[in-house]
């Protein structure tokens, strides 16, 4: 707080910092440690240090925004041009862990939400342009739909989303006063709420008539599951309130049924291992999973990546393009001619 230069970067790292954020310091080598390219990158970002993986791209321009390599990595990790899937690697590695934690710990849990609000969705709707495709088809995903234990015993339904943010200045302002008063993972996971509402109001807008500012079938569904959980990840691996609290209920639920199975009820310094191991697991894959996705992104800098990655996104739209006719085609040939008959509505795709 006294350091004369507010915006130098311990001042605004510091404080995003939690008990994640060095757990994988405990993990032992082996087939699902890091690599060596992989630690290096998560020890520099933890102290602070430039990038070893940028060093030699310095200044090299990232054509999106202006930006240009900058010696920690920040900037291309905020960039969307990059050939590859990095980030959705990034984002699937922990959700996955957390499903696997889910069910050591006997929590019910519905990972990647299919179908939870499409029985909402008029079947003529679907047949439109916007919701041909994934997401569309479902008004909304959600990453998890659980079973969260209360203490009265009961269980009570939740829906989850889990976000992976990097260290662009929308979530960490480059200025301590601005870090110590609001953590980058809670200023993500305040805005989660919103990003679910917004699609389904405008679904419900459109296809039931609800007037704008008023809740709809589909917005009355989802205030069901009451409070989101926003499960945020930051750069640091640092998490989000809702994430720490997430990871202490696992450990109540395991030690409970740890001791249903052996006939002896758990104590709180058992309580406190389970949560060590879930703390230092998460910590790794996190760590792992960013220094990955910025190594993988600088292996794809330059041209002739992004030329080779126009190549295979023409080819993919010239392939869509042909299985449209012969989907038309078929509909056209095989179901008569025209795709409507009196009393039956046919969506070829």
């Amino acid at each position: 707080e006294d350091y004369p230069d507010q915006s130098a970067r311990p001042t605004w790292v510091h404080p995003q910092l939690d008990k994640l954020s060095q757990g994988y310091i405990l993990s032992l080598p082996g087939h699902n440690g890091f690599s060596q390219a992989e630690f290096s990158e998560t020890v520099a970002r933890f102290l602070c240090l430039p990038s070893p993986c940028c060093q030699a791209k310095l200044g090299e321009s990232l054509h999106q925004h202006g930006l240009r390599v900058d010696p920690f990595g920040d900037n291309i990790l905020s960039v969307s041009n990059i050939p590859g899937d990095h980030c959705r690697i990034r984002h699937d590695s922990i959700k996955m862990l957390l499903n696997s934690f889910c069910l050591t710990s006997n929590i019910r849990a519905e990972c990647e939400v299919f179908g939870e609000f499409r029985d909402l969705i008029p079947v003529e709707a679907l047949g439109e342009e916007e919701l041909q495709r994934g997401r569309g088809r479902q008004g909304l995903l959600p990453d998890f739909k659980l079973e969260l234990p209360t203490p009265d015993g009961n269980h009570d339904t939740k829906l989850a989303e889990l976000k992976v943010i990097g260290a662009v200045e929308s979530w960490y302002p480059r200025s301590g006063f601005s870090a110590r008063r609001k953590r980058g993972v809670e200023r993500r996971a305040a805005g989660l709420p919103a990003d679910y509402r917004r699609p389904l109001a405008k679904l419900d807008h459109k296809y039931h008539a609800t007037p704008l500012g008023q809740v709809g079938p589909l917005q009355r569904r989802l205030e069901g599951f009451g409070r989101l959980q926003g499960w945020v990840i930051g750069s640091f691996q640092e998490a989000s309130k809702d994430l720490h609290d997430f990871l202490e209920s696992l450990a109540d639920s395991k030690l409970r049924a740890r001791g249903l199975a052996r006939g002896r009820e758990g104590d709180e310094w058992e309580r406190s291992l389970i949560l060590h191991e879930f703390r230092r697991e998460l910590s790794l894959v996190a760590a792992k999973a960013v220094s990955a996705c910025l190594l993988g992104k600088v292996f794809k800098l330059g041209e002739g990546h992004r030329q080779a990655a126009k190549r295979r996104a023409w080819a993919k739209h010239d392939e869509e393009r042909r299985e449209n006719a012969r989907r038309a085609h078929w509909v056209a040939n095989v179901l008569g001619k025209g795709v409507s008959k009196k009393g039956r509505f046919i969506i070829p795709w």
